[in-house]
């Protein structure tokens, strides 16, 4: 069918035909009569669109979607509509209604086709009907209050086409808006929550969900009933009258002012009351305070709370501010609304607690603290304080709980303390000025004539004038002045009394008012007495003491101080007060003549020198003269200077010059003496004189008088002893500490002045100077209250004398026996006094401390109290000296046989001495106790002095328990806490003495020892050695302090082995002559060196032999041009890092033993490393740029000098251990250095101690050590390390042998021995030579894997003439029984054993070869060195050595041919020297010798 439209119509909607998938298609027809009608109709043409006509984006089940499913729909179709048809709406009526719908809408218009449709908005018209071309009417469907467009289609027939038109109509509709007629309930709380029914019209007819609020509040929940009805839930507001809004479909209706909330109100408070400080919180109770925090706002009064809270509807909170008043009223503000509780709140009235301090001083300004309660919440709250009636100056709050208040000056006491805030008044009582308080007087002792002033010093006497009073005693003062508020004078009241008055001590007491303070025995009266007299001794301080100021070391002022003030710069005070009557008769007195004469009043003053003093007619104190002139203290006391002075019961002398003789005499003038008759003195007194008509003493008699006395003496201060040092020293004979003792009042100046006098008549024999030599310090367990020195002599020399020589002293307290310290006071090798010149005789004197003395202790130990005794005076305090315990370092011998006793020497220190017989004179006869004590030396109670044999040295015996004997380390257990269960020796039976070790001092003590019998089966027990001198004991050693009890070593004595060692002669006479006691070495350089030793005649060399590469020939002596170290014997050497040393040795001429050390500096480097400046060079030849010689390192290096020292080279160091000192005592010190000349102490006493013969050597990488146990038998020690020594459990080692060398050769220790076994035990053991089984002194071997177990090396063999082995001696020992060798060298050398010469005994033959023999027909054998050489590859097997043939051994013809092949002499002595030992067949050996073990 052609397109009806033009072609620039058809180019127009192109657009349209882009995707006709989205286009609705018209089905052809036959005509618009044939179309279907009304819904028949919509149906139809529905079904004629194809289904993505619409975007699937569009959703229709929402109002905006609805729109834009529309407006898609009508632009599609208006892309379909034919331009020649035009169609309009032109008219709309009604254009609004209700939201109910229901009612018809008339839509008029132009070519309105034949069928349409409309919609207001997206709704759809319940129904449409096309009335004609011109006008359609809608049926409106319920809806909501919006303005929507109307819409509408009609169908237009064109061409025989239908096509759907869409109608522009630009009119709108609007549903009516909802509209609220009426709002029920009105009010309510204002928590909300309640139920508001709206009324009106318009609300829908659906629930088109509606939203209300109240006011600005949305509510909780919006409900809706019906198109005239709705329901609100209302929120809480803090509104009070509210709108009521609804919101529908955006549309907004409003009831103004329809809905009003309920105010709060205000029910009760609680707390009504609280403190002024705030801080409290108060709850208010009420109503309608909001749901919700609302901000409420409250106020106490005009005072905001400090902080506000809402808890709920019912409560609020409010932390109350500060405040003071009473009937505060409460405004609390919610939500804009005001509500007040008149006069709900008081805060609470002021109370005080307590103030501080109760008490001030009358001057006042003092702060006091006032606490309390309800003070006020600020400082500006108004508030005041007072005490009693009197404002504070100045009242400060700091707090709720305190103010402070500067107190104005009163006097009064039980005041009240009155406290206001806010015209509220609080008292408290208790308050008061302080009470007058005495605290000291200025003087506290005075005359008994009164009138001395005295200040009462103290405090709260008053800051004015109040008349106060003072009594001493019973008696009111002469006068009573108040200087201060700390000061009062009184002129003290007089006493009465007779002839002597001993002086009292009163009470002093300040009235003030009605307070009366008394200060209880605070002054007292000086004694005093009818003049002349002497009656007391008191203070220059006034203190009221008695007999104080008696310091030894006297006055600076004193003559006899001269030189010790000048020299020493001495500045002690000591002023004596003597208390009496110092004055005689006095009076009026008329001197001159008859005719020139005047009458005074004159008495004694000591400024006129009218008074002297002397103590125990030796000690004068010189009185000191008054400062003004115009008064003396002379009729109740003079002060004087006093000298310097030991001990007591001085007594004191005072005379008096008489002033009224004086007087006359001085009174008579040169003039008148010229011409007068009368002689004065009178005759028979000698040196008499005319004088004139002068008035005259009556007699010489009348010039001095002696004051009376009660019998007072003087005694100066004891001794006083505060500390020594040391505190703590030996206790070994002449080692023991000289201590420096320090403390007071020790006599030094008094020995210097007084001394040399006292030591000569007449003054020898006073008593003072006897006191002066009563010196000494004492020892003692306790201390002595009252030391007697035993002094009898009657003169001050033979006194000293006594005291030196006194060893005791006793001490009469305790009853017991002190031992005197070695003083100083009279010993100038311990005298710490000083000479004041340069030489004694210029007079100058010496300076002796008085806080200083230095004595040498005695020997005693334990802890000794220290006492003293100067001028016969005890020490009045003591110190402590505590000797060092004592210390066991070796017990030799370590080891005993079990069941057998022995002399032990036990050395080591702090043993002390045999107290019996060095203080008490014991004395013995042998064992015979002659005297047990010297009587003159000990005149008391003898058993008092008993315990000393009980508590000096003495020797515990305590079996070692076996906690002691797991560890390998030292264990040091406590002494004390052992038992003696195994014996104790005491000193009685002890035999001591002092010894020196390695220039150490030591004690030695021998002691027997205890016998231990041994159950079968043990093998060793162990007993600590625990010395114990005054009940201190040697802590327990199990090193050092320990004797091992072994089981007899026959009882594990070494096997007979299946090893031989044999030795050929290698070289029977090399150059250099026969000698022992020599050191060989075998060289970096493969030779063996030769150096020293003794020859048959000379008894030291300083020769060095050098052999040829096999050690055997081409020996030569070694000559250089410079000294070398000097000739000795016995000297140590080692090849360390290629150098070749020699240390030690012995000088048999000299009796000197050395500890220089040398090097061989065989190349440059060795000698740059060890030359010092002043090392001497050799001389080269020419072309020669080097030649080795001697260094020597050290000249003394730090180990004691020795002889027979081992020196080995283990772990890259060099060890020194053993040696023998020249005194023959073996050393157990263990030495190591890197490079021979720094050494350092491993070990003082090493693990060997006490044992002797020290032999030593490198065995597969440990360090072993054989020692004798007094030629008993042998241990076996060894470390890994260096110090960490270990005993060989049980390791006997070797017997009844004595070891001359141990060696290392391939795996075997070897021991080479000399001594005699058994020939009946097929084992050989070794047993004394008397034995009577015993063969003779002879050579034997040992050999040993691990030096625990020893084997016993068989004898050489040779084969007799029936082809049997037979035993022979070793070749080098000598060719039949009875030689021997000993003191030769052994040495390893190219992997072969060479033994080297040494001393021999021989049997003697004469030039023929012919023995000599003895009176008994026995070979004669006789003693001589050797210098043969013998070699040895080591142990070997006996199979591969001569066996008895029918043990199928050798057969003759093999025998016959080792007899040619070597060209021996003797049958079977080829010892298969070229014959080595294979590792199978060592291999063999161990598991045959674990084998013979395990058996």
């Amino acid at each position: 069918m052609n397109n009806p439209l033009p072609r620039q119509n058809h180019e127009e909607k192109k657009d349209c035909d882009l995707d006709t998938t989205r286009h609705a298609r018209l089905v052809e027809s036959k005509g618009p009569a044939n179309l279907p009608r009304g819904r028949a109709r919509r149906n139809w043409k529905m079904r004629h669109f194809q289904q993505p006509l619409l975007p699937k984006i569009l959703r229709a089940d929402s109002f905006a979607g609805s729109m834009l499913q529309f407006v898609a729909m009508v632009s599609v179709i208006s892309c379909m509509l034919p331009t020649s048809v035009a169609t309009s709406l032109t008219a709309f009526d009604p254009r609004n209604g209700p939201a109910m719908g229901g009612f018809p809408v008339t839509m008029i218009g132009e070519t309105l086709g034949f069928d349409a449709d409309a919609r207001i908005g997206g709704t759809v018209c319940q129904s449409t009907n096309w009335v004609n071309n011109r006008q359609l009417t809608c049926m409106i469907a319920p809806g909501i209050n919006i303005a929507a467009p109307v819409v509408a289609t009609v169908s237009v027939e064109e061409l025989g086409a239908v096509y759907i038109i869409p109608l522009d109509a630009e009119v709108q509709f609007s549903y009516d808006k909802a509209k609220i007629f009426d709002v029920a309930p009105y009010n309510g709380a204002g928590i909300g929550s309640d139920t508001i029914m709206l009324g009106g019209k318009n609300f829908g007819v659906y629930d088109k969900t509606p939203s209300g609020r109240v006011g600005f509040t949305a509510a909780m929940s919006t409900n809706w009933v019906s198109d005239s009805f709705m329901t609100v839930l209302n929120a809480d507001s803090p509104v009070a009258e509210m709108a009521t809004v609804v919101t529908l479909a955006f549309a907004v209706e409003t009831r103004p002012s329809s809905f009003s909330y309920d105010q709060h109100s205000l029910v009760r408070l609680s707390p009504t009351n609280s403190r002024t400080g705030g801080g409290v919180s108060m709850t208010i109770e009420g109503q309608n305070f909001g749901k919700t925090d609302h901000s409420p706002h409250v106020q106490m009064g005009s005072t905001t709370c400090m902080a506000t809270a809402w808890l709920s509807d019912s409560f609020v909170l409010c932390k109350l501010p500060a405040n003071t008043e009473s009937g505060v009223p409460v405004i609390v503000t919610n939500m804009g609304v005001v509500k007040i509780f008149s006069g709900a709140f008081s805060y609470n009235d002021p109370f005080v607690t307590s103030f501080v301090p109760s008490n001030i001083a009358l001057s006042g300004g003092e702060r006091v603290l006032i606490t309390g309660y309800n003070f006020g919440g600020s400082e500006y709250d108004p508030r005041a304080a007072r005490f009693g009636d009197t404002s504070c100056v100045e009242t400060i709050w700091t707090s709720d709980t305190s103010v402070s208040c500067v107190a104005q000056r009163g006097y009064a006491s039980d005041l009240e303390v009155a406290f206001t805030v806010a015209q509220v008044i609080n008292k408290a009582d208790g308050f008061q000025y302080n009470k007058p308080q005495i605290q000291d007087l200025v003087s506290s002792n005075g005359p008994a004539s009164g009138s001395a002033e005295i200040f009462i010093n103290g405090n709260s006497f008053g800051v004015y004038e109040l008349t106060p009073q003072a009594w001493v005693g019973d008696t009111a003062c002469m006068k009573t002045a108040w200087v201060a508020d700390s000061t009062v004078l009184c002129k003290v009241p007089s006493v009465t009394y007779d002839k002597w008055f001993h002086g009292a001590t009163k009470n002093v007491q300040l009235v003030l008012g009605a307070e009366v303070n008394v200060w209880e025995d605070s002054f007292t009266y000086d004694m005093a007495c009818v003049g002349p007299c002497v009656i007391g001794l008191g203070c220059s301080s006034s203190s009221g003491a008695r007999g104080c100021n008696g310091k030894t070391g006297g006055d600076y002022r004193h003559t006899e101080m001269s030189k010790a003030v000048r020299y020493d710069n001495f500045e002690g005070e000591n002023i004596l007060r003597i208390l009496g009557n110092f004055t005689l008769t006095g009076g009026d007195v008329t001197t001159g003549n008859t005719t020139n004469n005047i009458t005074r009043f004159v008495t004694e003053q000591i400024f006129n020198g009218d008074v002297s003093i002397i103590f125990g007619d030796l000690f004068t104190c010189e009185p000191i003269i008054p400062d003004r002139n115009a008064w003396s203290t002379v009729e109740s006391y003079l002060d004087c200077y006093m000298p310097a002075g030991v001990g007591y019961g001085h007594e004191i002398k005072v005379t008096i010059r008489n002033a009224t003789y004086k007087a006359l005499l001085d009174g008579c003038d040169i003039e008148m003496k010229k011409w007068g008759e009368n002689i004065w003195p009178p005759p028979p007194a000698p040196g008499g004189q005319k004088f004139g008509n002068c008035f005259l003493p009556d007699s010489l008699a009348d010039e001095f008088k002696p004051a009376d006395s009660i019998g007072l003496t003087f005694t100066y201060n004891a001794p006083k002893v505060t500390s020594i040092e040391p505190s703590t020293g030996p206790n070994m004979r002449g080692q023991t500490a000289n201590i420096t003792i320090f403390g007071t009042d020790f006599g030094g100046k008094a020995r210097d002045v007084w001394g040399s006098r006292c030591l000569r008549p007449p003054l020898n024999t006073l008593p003072a100077c006897k006191q002066l030599f009563e010196n000494g310090i004492g020892l003692a367990n306790d201390t002595c209250k009252e030391m007697d020195l035993q002094v009898s002599g009657k003169r001050g020399d033979t006194i000293l004398a006594d005291v030196l020589e006194k060893k005791l002293a006793y001490c009469r307290s305790q009853h017991t026996y002190m031992i005197q310290c070695l003083h100083a006071f009279f010993d100038s090798s311990l005298n710490i006094c000083t000479e004041r010149c340069d030489f004694p005789w210029f007079g100058c004197g010496r300076n002796c401390p008085e806080d200083q003395l230095r004595c040498q202790t005695p020997l005693l130990g334990g802890k000794q109290k220290v006492g003293m005794v100067i001028g016969g005076l005890t020490s009045e305090a003591d110190s402590t000296f505590v000797y060092e315990p004592p210390e066991v370092e070796v017990v030799f011998p370590p080891e005993l046989p079990a069941g057998s006793s022995s002399l032990l020497t036990v050395t080591g220190r702090n043993f002390g001495g045999y107290l019996a017989m060095e203080y008490g004179g014991r004395v013995f006869d042998g064992d015979d106790l002659l005297r047990e004590y010297d009587s003159a030396i000990i005149p008391f109670n003898t058993s008092s002095v008993r315990w000393w044999d009980w508590a000096q040295y003495q020797t515990c015996f305590s079996g070692a328990t076996e906690s002691d004997t797991e560890s390998d380390e030292v264990v040091n257990l406590r002494g004390e806490d052992r038992k003696c269960d195994q014996g104790v020796v005491y000193s009685s039976k002890i035999e001591i003495m002092s010894t020196v070790s390695g220039g150490v001092p030591l004690d030695r003590m021998v002691v027997q020892s205890p016998s231990l019998i041994f159950d079968q089966g043990t093998v060793v027990k162990f007993v600590d050695v625990i010395a114990q001198s005054i009940a201190q004991r040697s802590p327990v050693d199990p090193i050092g302090a320990r004797v091992s009890f072994r089981a007899p070593c026959s009882n594990v004595n070494p096997k007979l082995g299946d090893l031989i060692i044999p030795f050929y002669m290698g070289n029977p006479n090399p150059v250099w002559t026969s000698r022992s006691s020599f050191t060989a070495i075998s060289n970096v350089d493969n030779k063996i060196w030769i150096m020293g030793g003794a020859t048959q005649t000379q008894a030291e060399k300083d020769e060095v032999f050098v052999s040829g590469f096999n050690g055997v020939g081409g020996w030569q002596r070694n000559f250089l041009d410079l000294l070398w170290w000097s000739s000795r014997v016995n000297a140590s050497a080692v090849v360390f890092q290629d150098t070749m040393f020699l240390a030690g040795g012995f000088s048999p001429v000299n009796r000197t033993c050395y500890n220089d050390v040398w090097v061989y500096a065989h190349s440059p480097e060795t000698q740059a490393y060890y030359s010092l400046p002043d090392t001497p060079t050799p001389s080269l030849a020419r072309d020669d740029t080097f030649q080795p010689f001697w260094i020597r390192v050290m000249r003394n290096a730090p180990w004691p000098p020795r002889r027979r020292a081992v020196l080995l080279v283990f772990l890259n160091k060099v060890w020194l251990m053993g040696g023998q000192r020249c005194n023959g005592d073996w050393t157990y010190d263990l030495w190591s250095s890197t490079d021979m000349r720094d050494w350092k102490i491993e070990d003082r006493n090493a693990a060997w101690r006490g044992r002797n013969e020290i032999f030593g050597t490198v065995h597969e990488n440990r360090m072993y050590v054989v020692g004798s146990v007094q030629n008993q038998f042998y241990n076996t020690f060894y470390t890994e390390d260096g110090k960490q020594w270990q005993q060989l459990p049980n390791s006997c080692a070797v017997t009844k042998v004595t070891v001359q060398a141990l060696i290392t050769f391939r795996r075997y220790l070897i021991l080479f021995t000399l001594g005699c076994h058994d020939t009946k035990d097929g084992n050989e053991p070794p047993v004394d030579c008397d034995h009577e089984t015993a063969g003779r002194l002879e050579n034997r071997m040992y050999y040993s894997r691990n030096g625990r177990f020893w084997t016993l090396s068989r004898k050489p063999y040779e084969v007799d003439q029936y082809q049997r082995a037979v035993h022979v001696q070793h070749s080098w020992s000598g060719a039949r029984d009875g030689e021997y060798r000993w003191d030769y060298k052994v040495v390893v050398h190219l992997d072969t054993i060479f033994l080297i010469g040494g001393e021999r005994r021989y049997a003697a033959t004469d030039l023929q070869g012919n023995f000599f023999f003895d009176e008994d027909g026995e070979i004669s054998f006789t003693v001589g060195k050797s210098r043969d050489i013998y070699v040895s590859k080591g142990p070997t097997p006996i199979s591969k050595y001569c066996n008895d043939k029918k043990e199928g051994g050798l057969e003759y013809t093999d025998f016959q041919e080792k007899i040619e092949y070597t060209m021996a002499t003797r049958q079977c002595v080829w010892y298969w020297t070229e014959q080595t030992i294979s590792d199978a067949t060592i291999e063999e050996l161990d598991a045959q010798l674990a084998d013979l073990m395990e058996l």
